[in-house]
């Protein structure tokens, strides 16, 4: 024995065990940090979440002393990092198991609100009472007045006035006294300065004892407002009580709900269409997704946005009058589905007639098929009338437990028992739809007999379901009725942009007329509304057709068609007159519309029409598009059944003669009648086939497209490869010629004014050995072109298609180049050195100024030539123009002014006076009047070169990038050009091109040289100091004013001074410890003014009292100072 007596110690366990209930309160064990809530917080338990019969989420109210208001407060995450945020809680939420183990039953519950509540009144009844001294009291208030005056003594208040009280007194009452008493006492400057002291004095203790009433009436609100919080929560512990018992009555009211349902309760069933029932073998479809109503019948009626649910009675005759109309909507003979009236908003003008008639709009209901028999089935649950399907999708229940950034809400998650909720009332809500259906079947037997009734089986069991039903999950994309055609067509506004983009002189085009004319695309047949119209416009014609097929021409770079229409015209004295006749479009001015104005033909075809108007997923916007598709679908329909003999011919002949790969040859007879008919101005097929001339073209056209085109590729990549140019396209031309596109070499291009956008059209014909070059020219590469077809691309066509210019053709751009290198000569003219050459332009003024007022309109007034030289070209975004150098109306001064011959002189002066009326005091205008030349853009060439006889001619200023301000600084054209190339190169847009021959062979600008202007060139060297100013290290504002000490705001100036001087002089009124002064020299004040400009885009010419802020002359010293905005 080792004489070692073991003793067991008893084992005491401690249970603590309280029932949970809502309603009561329970205490925090510790701090919980991250819900803000602090140790041995006392919390109402607000609701209690159960799942599966066990208790699963606590929710507790937030301390009332918290609730609802946004409190910053600090916690550590799981990673043991301190994070600060400001939140705002109502709830807090804890599983079962954390909330056991962090909190307490809390038995005093009562009395740790009521002396909280306590704490509350008294805290409002003390300051009541202070509030209530103070006002009383005067001396109580004289103290509080004191204590707020001596916190706010300062080192610059010790010569203020309130150190002295007496002498205040005495001042006060000389100032508030009679004006006798200040007279007889002696009144000195002195005494009157004491008088505005004391009157200061007198403002800022009346200021102190407001901002001090208004503080304590501030608190005692806020002291008041805090125990709102806590009622509330006794109210909400009533409601958590009964928490139970009151879901408990839902529940049952819920069931109840379900059997009003399956009883038909306030169930309507529509009878639409009688009828043989459907065949017992067939089962029950139920299809998932919405249908509206007016998706479905713009099928086959024209519907406007008009239609409502008022008109839901032209349904209900549609279906018993277009059995397609039945198919299209039912995929079954035994069918159920959802359907509302409409998804649209229709504008009802009244706001409550609006929300009520819009509700109406949306309300869904059952259409049911048997067979021949169609009902409609209204049910009265809430949720049934904005049910968005009949039953839910597949990811619909997935995404209830799913998070916002898209995780997973699992069962260890305190949200999962609202998701849950949510589950059970959506599951509710299709259950009802199940019940709904299985009291149609057993009361009224709506769907016929497709099961045994005998064999007593549950229609909402999965048994019956799965026997006698199914499911189309055509919303999910996922069933029978998904489109598998969608990844492959393109959307609808693709497909109308796709077919647009072919649009050219020759394309057929079918035109909604009441929606393509309009004051700015045929003013001819519309005008502006003078009231306000629902359109904005009127027509001042009749269309003899509203929609119909033109076929379009160009016009000054436009595209047009024409539309037949009528006009009358009405008068008191003589019958009324009817005039028809062909109004113009300009399409290419057309814009957009409510629906679509026109659609051109030239690749439609329609089958594609007839996608488009039977997809339910595109005809959500069938307003827009489906009246013009169903119409001409029609027409293409019945022109490709008139043209069909003659395509057989065609193919017939392809056939014959073993021409292609049999496979391809169908295609290869499309291709040649879209590329005839476009080359034929949208001729009948029937017209080319019976023509021998247009039928051997049809058959060579056919024959390259089909086989020896793409017979030839080899050979003409040879011939590229001889000619140095890489291949881009080959195609067949609308003449039944091969085109081939190829890039020009680097030599052959031209990037002026715009990068080179333009290819090499050859038009090759087919030797017996090879190819044979017949004719070149420049073209664009047009993304799409129908007029060509397309028998094969190389992959470097893809950096040349689609390229657009500004100009309308490379010979067009080439002309505006060319322009501008003629301005020169028309410069040198303007030198008043230059006699010979102001007499020239004398002499040409006086025939421009004849030809504008002896031979073309004048408006009743004198005018006067416009000067323009082109001296560049501007490129901004889709448009050109020329910037010329020149003068609208102050031709005739500059060379009057400059000329010494004195007879020609007296002509110039003759020729202008005498078409006056009032000839007094023009002559000694024309002689002294300033003149100056300057700078404007227009894409128009003067008619009279160098002057214009246009009266409406429209010009515009270039854009220099600064403002009007500025600019007057810039008086040489040097440095206006550098404003306008440094803005070009600016814009991503933007591009500037000047004459190549204003340029020196060193880069310098040669206009004011040439013009002879000395006023011209400063050429005075300037120097500037640029200042930088960097923040202090507070990130405060880093410079302050030497006289006052306030902030000087500005980080950043430049300073124009004489060369050589001081530096510190940039910083004379201002105290900047950490600054960068920074010297560049120029040879004149333009081009310093220009580095500023360019270094500040943003800067502007410094005065005293521009800013708010600086109110100093710029030092002695300093030119100009410009400061950064």
């Amino acid at each position: 024995m080792t004489g070692i007596v073991r003793i067991e110690q008893p084992v005491e366990r401690i249970e603590r065990f309280h029932s949970l209930q809502g309603g009561q309160y329970w205490r925090a064990n510790e701090a919980i940090a991250e819900e803000n809530i602090a140790a041995s917080e006392v919390l109402l338990i607000e609701s209690l979440r159960w799942v599966d019969n066990k208790l699963h989420t606590v929710i507790l109210r937030t301390h009332p002393s918290k609730h609802g208001q946004h409190i910053r407060f600090e916690y550590t995450d799981e990673s043991g990092r301190t994070c600060g945020t400001t939140r705002s809680f109502t709830q807090h939420r804890f599983l079962f198991d954390d909330f056991v183990n962090k909190f307490t039953f809390a038995a005093d519950s009562k009395e740790v609100r009521e002396s909280e509540v306590q704490a509350c009144q008294q805290l409002a009844q003390k300051l009541t009472v202070e509030l209530s001294e103070a006002m009383t009291n005067p001396e109580r208030m004289k103290e509080i007045i004191a204590e707020r005056l001596e916190k706010e003594q300062t080192e610059k208040s010790e010569n203020k006035l309130n150190t002295l009280p007496a002498t205040i007194d005495q001042y006060t009452n000389l100032a508030t006294g009679p004006l006798e008493n200040a007279l007889t006492s002696g009144v000195n400057e002195e005494s009157i300065k004491g008088m505005m002291e004391a009157a200061r004095h007198g403002h800022k203790l009346a200021v102190i004892q407001s901002e001090w009433l208004q503080g304590k009436n501030n608190e005692i609100t806020r002291a008041v407002q805090a125990v709102v919080p806590y009622y509330q929560e006794m109210a909400a512990a009533q409601l958590a009580a009964f928490e139970e018992s009151r879901e408990n009555v839902e529940s049952l009211m819920k069931g109840i709900a379900s059997l009003d349902l399956f009883i038909g309760k306030d169930v309507v069933v529509n009878t639409i269409i009688k009828g043989n029932s459907a065949p017992s073998d067939i089962p029950l479809t139920f299809v998932q997704k919405k249908l509206l109503m007016d998706e479905e019948l713009a099928v086959y009626l024209d519907l406007g946005d008009w239609f409502d649910f008022t008109k839901a009675d032209l349904f209900d005759q549609a279906l018993q009058k277009h059995p397609g109309l039945i198919e299209q909507i039912f995929p079954t003979q035994r069918c159920v589905l959802v359907m509302a009236v409409t998804r649209r908003h229709v504008n009802y003008q009244d706001p409550w007639e609006a929300a009520a008639k819009d509700f109406q709009n949306r309300c869904v209901f059952l259409l049911v098929r048997d067979g021949e028999n169609i009902y409609q089935v209204c049910s009265p649950v809430e949720s049934h009338l904005g049910a968005h399907t009949l039953f839910p999708e597949r990811d619909e229940q997935d995404a209830l437990f799913r998070g916002f950034d898209g995780s997973r809400i699992t069962f260890r998650d305190v949200a999962y028992t609202d998701r849950l909720r949510a589950h059970e009332k959506m599951a509710l809500h299709y259950k009802r739809f199940l019940i709904l259906c299985c009291g149609l079947d057993q009361r009224e037997r709506l769907f016929g007999e497709f099961y045994d009734r005998s064999s007593n089986i549950n229609f909402i069991s999965m048994d019956f379901q799965e026997k006698y039903c199914r499911f189309i999950h055509d919303a999910d994309g996922t069933g029978l009725l998904s489109d598998p055609e969608a990844d492959t067509r393109p959307s609808l506004e693709s497909y109308i942009k796709q077919a647009n983009q072919h649009l050219r002189s020759g394309s057929r085009v079918f035109c909604e007329w009441r929606q393509v004319v309009n004051p700015v695309t045929a003013p001819g047949a519309a005008k502006d509304d003078s009231g306000n119209g629902y359109r904005g416009h009127s027509f001042t014609v009749d269309f003899v057709k509203s929609r119909s097929t033109s076929v379009a021409y160009q016009k000054n770079e436009e595209i047009y068609v024409d539309v037949p229409v009528v006009q009358h015209t009405y008068s008191r004295n003589a019958k009324s007159d009817k005039r028809e006749f062909n109004a113009k479009v300009c399409l290419s001015k057309f814009r957009t519309s409510d629906s679509l104005g026109y659609l051109c033909l030239d690749t439609v075809k329609s089958a594609d029409l007839e996608y488009y108007i039977h997809n339910r997923r595109i005809r959500a916007n069938h307003l827009y598009y489906i009246r013009l598709f169903k119409e001409l679908a029609a027409l293409l329909k019945l022109e490709e059944t008139l043209e069909e003999q003659y395509r057989s011919k065609m193919l017939a002949a392809l056939n014959a003669g073993n021409i292609g790969d049999e496979n391809d040859r169908v295609a290869a007879v499309d291709k040649t009648i879209q590329t005839w008919r476009c080359a034929n101005r949208g001729a009948s097929l029937q017209s080319g086939l019976e023509d021998e001339k247009q039928w051997k073209a049809l058959l060579a056209m056919m024959d390259l497209i089909a086989w020896r085109g793409h017979a030839s590729i080899p050979q003409i990549e040879c011939y590229c490869e001889q000619l140095g140019n890489s291949p881009l396209r080959l195609v067949v031309m609308p003449n039944g010629k091969l085109g081939l596109y190829v890039a020009p070499r680097a030599e052959e291009r031209n990037d002026a004014a715009e990068k080179h956008k333009w290819a090499i059209r050859v038009v090759l014909s087919l030797t017996r050995t090879g190819v044979k070059e017949v004719s070149r020219s420049w073209a664009l590469v047009n993304e799409l072109s129908v007029s060509e077809c397309t028998l094969k691309e190389w992959p470097l066509v893809d950096e040349w298609k689609g390229l657009k210019s500004v100009f309308e053709s490379y010979d067009r751009k080439l002309k505006a180049l060319a322009d501008i290198e003629l301005g020169r000569e028309t410069l040198k003219r303007l030198n008043p050195s230059n006699q010979e050459g102001l007499s020239e332009l004398a002499e040409l003024w006086i025939n421009a100024f004849e030809e504008m007022n002896f031979y073309r309109p004048t408006g009743g007034i004198v005018q006067k030539p416009v000067m323009m030289i082109p001296i560049g070209l501007i490129v901004d975004r889709e448009e050109w123009s020329y910037l010329y150098l020149g003068t609208r109306g102050s031709a005739v001064e500059y060379i009057y002014q400059n000329l010494n011959d004195k007879a020609l002189k007296a002509r110039v002066a003759h020729r202008l006076i005498s078409n006056y009326e009032v000839k007094e005091g023009k002559l000694d205008n024309l002689a002294n009047k300033k003149t100056s030349l300057g700078l404007f853009c227009t894409k128009q060439r003067p008619d009279m070169a160098p002057f214009s006889a246009d009266r409406n001619i429209e010009t515009y200023g270039p854009d220099f990038g600064v403002n009007h301000a500025v600019l007057t600084h810039m008086v040489s054209f040097k440095s206006q050009i550098a404003l306008i190339q440094q803005e070009a190169d600016r814009g991503l847009h933007r591009r500037f091109t000047i004459a190549s021959n204003l340029v020196s062979s060193a880069g310098e600008l040669l206009i004011d040289q040439l013009l002879g202007d000395a006023a011209r060139d400063a050429d005075e060297p300037v120097d500037i100091l640029e200042v930088v100013i960097n923040p202090a290290p507070t990130g405060e504002p880093g410079a302050k004013l030497k006289k006052n000490g306030e902030t000087f705001w500005h980080k950043h100036w430049c300073d124009l001074c004489k060369p050589g001087t001081e530096e510190s002089l940039a910083l004379s009124h201002i105290h900047a410890p950490d600054h960068v002064i920074t010297r560049t020299s120029f040879s004149s004040k333009e081009d310093a003014i220009l580095f500023v400009l360019k270094t500040m885009p943003q800067a502007r010419k410094y005065e005293k009292d521009f800013f708010r802020d600086n109110d100093f002359d710029v030092p002695d010293g300093i030119i100009e100072r410009w400061i950064d905005r």
